[in-house]
């Protein structure tokens, strides 16, 4: 009997370059979107700890075992280890080898900008922006800075989700890309947790994260 591929040429990228300053809903948002919820297949690069609930690993080995049990089962867990790109780039050297188009999975990474460069991609880092999506990877990368976030990721991105941004030189960036105006973006309103997203070519929606109180409250 053949062995079967882990490719499947026809899966569609669902990509999520997820951008906003610090305290603008993007770990919020992440922990909403159903691939984050519903994903029976789940690795976070969790530098801060934000992801509670999940699995932690802080050490290398520990992780690499807990890999290296599931295969191509199901696993949800999360690395918190120091953000250096050594560090990230050996975290995507064992994510890739665990990717198959019949059991897909979800892969968030915090903070990209503090481990990927605006230059050539790394070598697992750039499978996974580039091909993961053929082997079932959907990939939910956040930063707080647009230009400093690795443009290959940027570009594969299917979806752009664009929070408060403090600084012109960022709204700018992200105006462009969003194509939206610097004025719409400037007035994202961070009491209200305002936001765009961006699918593919089409026009960027605004929406709002909403939290529930205390009945009362």
């Amino acid at each position: 009997m053949a062995k079967a591929s882990r490719i499947d040429e026809s899966l569609p990228i669902l990509h999520h370059a997820i951008i906003g300053s610090t305290g603008s809903g993007k770990t919020t948002f992440i922990k909403r979107h159903p691939y984050f919820r519903q994903a029976r297949r789940l690795i976070i690069w969790d530098p801060e700890g934000s992801f509670t609930g999940v699995r932690r690993y802080t050490t290398k080995s520990g992780f690499l075992r807990a890999c290296k049990a599931a295969g191509f089962g199901d696993i949800r867990i999360r690395l918190e280890l120091d953000p250096t790109p050594e560090n990230y780039e050996w975290f995507c050297s064992i994510v890739w080898p665990m990717l198959h188009a019949a059991a897909p999975m979800t892969m968030v990474g915090e903070e990209l900008a503090d481990v990927t460069g605006v230059g050539k991609a790394s070598k697992y880092w750039g499978f996974l922006s580039r091909k993961g999506r053929k082997y079932g990877l959907t990939i939910l990368g956040a930063s707080q800075r647009p230009q400093e976030m690795d443009k290959t990721f940027l570009s594969q991105a299917r979806f752009r989700w664009c929070g408060i941004l403090n600084t012109d030189t960022d709204q700018k960036y992200m105006a462009n890309i969003m194509q939206l105006s610097l004025a719409e973006i400037a007035a994202l309103d961070e009491e209200k947790c305002e936001f765009y997203l961006r699918q593919g070519s089409k026009p960027s929606q605004k929406g709002r994260l909403t939290f529930k109180t205390k009945k009362g409250k």
